[in-house]
């Protein structure tokens, strides 16, 4: 898979993902993606105030130099036992 597909699969899934590292913690996501940038959405939840803030950053193309997807569920293997 290409890096702009996949970028754009990111998109059309509404995924959680994490951009050269951002943010700390819970991902945020890519709304769009333009020629030459991306528009990241990031929430910023507030521990101590009820309050939570969106901020969003128009990050260039060339310089994403990692994109990793959010927590994921996966399967595991159930330990047979041996009767």
């Amino acid at each position: 898979m290409k890096f702009i597909e996949l970028i754009d699969k990111c998109i059309r899934e509404k995924s959680k993902v994490f951009v050269n590292g951002m943010p700390d913690e819970e991902g945020g996501r890519i709304l769009k993606r333009d020629d030459d940038f991306i528009v990241f959405e990031i929430l910023n939840t507030a521990e101590k105030q009820e309050n939570t803030t969106k901020e969003i950053v128009n990050i260039p193309l060339n310089q994403i130099f990692s994109l990793s997807e959010g927590e994921k569920k996966v399967s595991t293997l159930n330990p047979q036992s041996s009767a």
